[in-house]
C-alpha cells in the first residue's frame, strides 16, 4: 500500500524505529498508537496523520491438552470472553485507549504533537489505488489455493473493521 501511495518502505524493526526517526534516518513510520506510546515515539516525531493503515491480529492461545483438562465452568467461563466479545473488549481497552495516553504523555512531556485525519473522501481514493488492487490479489491467491470462501472472507474483515 504505501508504495502505491508514493512512498519508499523501509523495514525496521520497531525497537530501532525511534532512534530511526531521531537521526532521520526515516522520515516517518506506520505504527499504531499503542506502538507509539509503548516505544515514546511522541519523543521525536511530532506530525501524526491518522489513516487506517494498521490492522492488528491478537491470539491468546493454549495446550491442547491443558486446555481440555481444565474443569468445563473454568472453560466455558474463559470462552465467556473470547471471540467477538473479547476482541471488542481488547480493542476498547488496549487499541482504542492508546491515542489518549499517547497525546497526555506528549502534553505531559511538552512535546509537540499535531494530528492530521485524512478526510473520508481521500481514503476512499486511496483504498481504490492502494487497498483493493492487494486484497484482490489475496482473493486470487487464495482461491487458487482452494478456499472458496476468500471473497467472504475479505468482506467480513473489512466490514468488522467498521465497527
Amino acid at each position: 500500500m504505501a508504495k502505491a501511495l508514493g512512498a519508499v518502505p523501509t523495514l525496521i524493526p520497531m525497537p530501532d524505529v525511534y532512534q530511526s526517526l531521531d537521526k532521520g534516518v526515516v522520515d516517518g513510520a506506520a505504527a499504531p498508537w499503542e506502538a507509539v506510546q509503548g516505544f515514546r515515539l511522541y519523543e521525536v516525531a511530532r506530525n501524526y496523520t491518522i489513516a487506517p493503515f494498521y490492522v492488528a491480529y491478537f491470539s491468546l492461545c493454549a495446550n491442547k491438552q491443558k486446555w481440555q483438562s481444565l474443569p468445563r465452568d473454568i472453560r466455558d467461563a474463559i470462552m465467556s470472553v473470547s471471540g467477538l466479545p473479547g476482541a471488542k473488549f481488547w480493542g476498547k481497552n488496549f487499541f482504542d485507549t492508546a491515542e489518549e495516553g499517547v497525546i497526555e504523555r506528549a502534553k505531559a512531556g511538552n512535546y509537540e504533537l499535531n494530528r492530521y485525519v485524512v478526510p473520508p473522501e481521500e481514503l476512499a481514493k486511496w483504498s481504490k489505488v492502494a487497498g483493493e488492487p492487494i486484497w484482490n490479489e489475496w482473493v486470487t491467491k487464495m482461491e487458487g489455493k482452494g478456499h472458496k470462501e476468500a471473497r467472504e472472507v475479505l468482506n467480513t474483515a473489512v466490514e468488522l473493521l467498521k465497527n
